[in-house]
């Protein structure tokens, strides 16, 4: 849940757009405004929110809004949770650098630059919200290619999840030749595959349900939740990805709920039982894993789950 920041902000001005270079505040999950001293906030400066104070370009005046008495900086670790306005148009170079607790980040539509390093060390963040149009261009392309940890990907659309997509975490090996002494590069994991299906900036689902379904080496629970997530929100599913995900989910299905079952939160896990790939079997694990966890809603949807189904009256006249 994110807050409006009333906060103190300190900004320049740039060809009629705010340029955000610090700002205070009590709540490390913030909702930044629309509007500093009445001009469009359009960016966030190089190191905004990073623990290294940031550096204004030479001959900029400074200006300031609001007071946020000894409010702590909303940089570094304090930051948890933070949404950007409409109108953002560019994030500077390492403006998150060292954000090891920013855990989730709400992108605009308008988002058209994200300058390098912008995400360095920020070792929680795993949701990207984007308020965006999923068939249209928006900034999930270069973030993603910023960030080669595990994250989930919202489109959001009036308040609503329109698009669900999980990008998983990819890294790179150097494997040497030794009598040569040459080494080779090679990138490991389905997630940097998954980070190409873009056309310019606009995500190719298609192209991502082909690659995702061909996935052999990813480990089970991260399958669940992409094959669970892309059922539950199917924007441009095709019946063919569709069936792919059904079969990885009935071929994996006690992976697939101990995986639901372990969540705080029981909303894909009644999904994933309504979809009805899970046998007795697979459910009795499941909700076995549940009573381990102390997860006691989990265990009573799998409990519910594994009864039959009550037979119909029948009546002799």
């Amino acid at each position: 849940m994110f807050v409006r920041c009333g906060a103190s902000f300190t900004y320049y001005v740039q060809n009629g757009g705010a340029i955000l270079l610090r700002c205070r505040g009590e709540d490390p999950c913030a909702r930044l405004p629309d509007r500093l001293g009445g001009v469009p906030l359009v960016g966030i400066a190089g190191y905004a929110f990073s623990e290294k104070p940031p550096v204004p370009p030479a001959g900029v005046q400074l200006l300031q809004e609001g007071d946020a008495g000894g409010a702590p900086e909303l940089a570094g670790n304090f930051v948890q949770r933070l949404s950007l306005p409409d109108g953002v148009r560019c994030i500077g170079p390492s403006a998150f650098y060292n954000c090891r607790h920013l855990e989730a980040l709400e992108l605009p539509g308008s988002l058209a630059r994200i300058d390098g390093d912008a995400f360095m060390n920020c070792r929680a963040l795993d949701t990207l919200v984007l308020r965006a149009d999923p068939a249209g261009p928006g900034p999930l392309r270069q973030a993603g290619m910023l960030l080669s940890r595990t994250f989930r990907a919202d489109f959001v659309q009036g308040g609503r999840v329109t698009a669900r997509l999980l990008f998983p975490e990819y890294y790179e090996e150097l494997e040497e030749n030794a009598p040569a002494h040459l080494f080779s590069r090679e990138v490991v994991g389905v997630g940097y595959r998954l980070r190409q299906c873009f056309a310019g900036e606009t995500l190719r689902f298609a192209e991502y349900d082909r690659i995702a379904c061909a996935a052999a080496d990813e480990p089970p629970a991260r399958m669940a939740q992409l094959a669970l997530e892309r059922l539950r929100f199917p924007y441009e599913l095709s019946e063919t990805a569709a069936q792919n995900y059904r079969a990885w989910l009935a071929a994996h299905a006690a992976d697939a709920l101990c995986y639901a079952a372990g969540l705080d939160s029981e909303e894909l896990l009644a999904f994933a039982l309504e979809l009805g790939f899970a046998g007795r079997a697979a459910i009795s694990e499941a909700a076995a894993l549940a009573r381990t966890l102390q997860k006691p809603r989990a265990a009573a949807l799998l409990l519910q789950a594994s009864r039959p189904a009550a037979a119909s009256p029948c009546y002799d006249f």
